[in-house]
């Protein structure tokens, strides 16, 4: 009996070394938020404040990155890098903006407000934390300092359009949650109808206990996720999309920038 246990001790010590190894540089998302700063020519880099790893005392800056920015157009913000498992969620945010960075058609309608990383620590260190960012926002009673500072960096900007970006790392199969003031119209319709084309939907009558059709969940639970925080902030539509992590890399980062696509076709359509 002891030799079993001691055997399930090791193997935990060692599971949990590996969910604390450090996965990615943090240093080298910084770096590409640099070039694409010198390539872009209407980008601006925000420090939005500094979070410290327990693991070694690391401090990690955070950062909003607005692109084309301007109060004449309509006014999109993307998020990313939430969770550790879900980091090809920052590619699919940076991998957008990269590719249509001289997109005419983009430009002349859309700003953008961008969070790259809103869990940084979690970049390098995919288990980092146990508790779950994405049940944060806009809560009164606790908050985390990721959460605080995103919060901060949004308190005077007014979004028409928010897009968070996950993954379901028990799917294949894409859908997407979201929140609409205007009952008529879905944005995340035209999102899965796109998808739909080229990746697999998820259609089962129900996902994690709501409702869902052809792929939308029309969100109404009252968890503190940054997509409920933006939509109470009065963003006219705020959604959050979950690629699946179960398909090869290439596919998870291609079907999360063809939904961001989607999003902005749909909205001004």
């Amino acid at each position: 009996m002891l030799c079993s246990i001691q055997f399930f001790i090791k193997v935990y010590v060692f599971i949990s070394k590996m969910a604390n190894r450090r996965l990615r540089d943090y240093c080298d998302l910084e770096e590409r938020l640099e070039n694409f700063q010198k390539v872009s020519g209407r980008t601006e880099i925000f420090p939005i404040g500094e979070v410290r790893s327990k693991e070694d005392g690391k401090e990690y800056r955070m950062y909003r990155l607005d692109f084309n920015k301007t109060s004449k157009r309509v006014n999109i913000c993307f998020s990313a890098g939430a969770h550790g498992e879900e980091m090809d969620g920052v590619n699919i945010l940076l991998g957008f903006l990269e590719k249509h960075r001289n997109d005419k058609e983009i430009l002349r309608k859309f700003g953008f407000v961008t969070f790259p990383v809103i869990n940084p620590i979690a970049y390098e260190f995919r288990d980092y934390y146990k508790r779950n960012i994405n049940r944060y926002f806009g809560r009164t009673d606790k908050k985390m300092e990721e959460v605080k500072n995103v919060e901060r960096a949004l308190a005077n900007e007014s979004v028409d359009l928010f897009v968070d970006i996950h993954g379901d790392d028990e799917e294949h199969r894409f859908y997407c949650y979201e929140r609409r003031f205007d009952k008529r119209f879905s944005i995340g319709r035209g999102i899965i109808d796109e998808v739909g084309r080229y990746y697999p939907i998820n259609e089962e009558r129900r996902i994690y206990r709501e409702v869902n059709v052809n792929g939308v969940v029309f969100a109404e639970n009252e968890e503190y996720t940054f997509e409920k925080f933006m939509f109470e902030k009065g963003a006219k539509f705020s959604l959050t999309i979950e690629f699946p992590i179960e398909l090869p890399r290439e596919d998870r980062i291609g079907c999360g920038m063809l939904a961001l696509e989607a999003a902005l076709k749909t909205y001004k359509n």
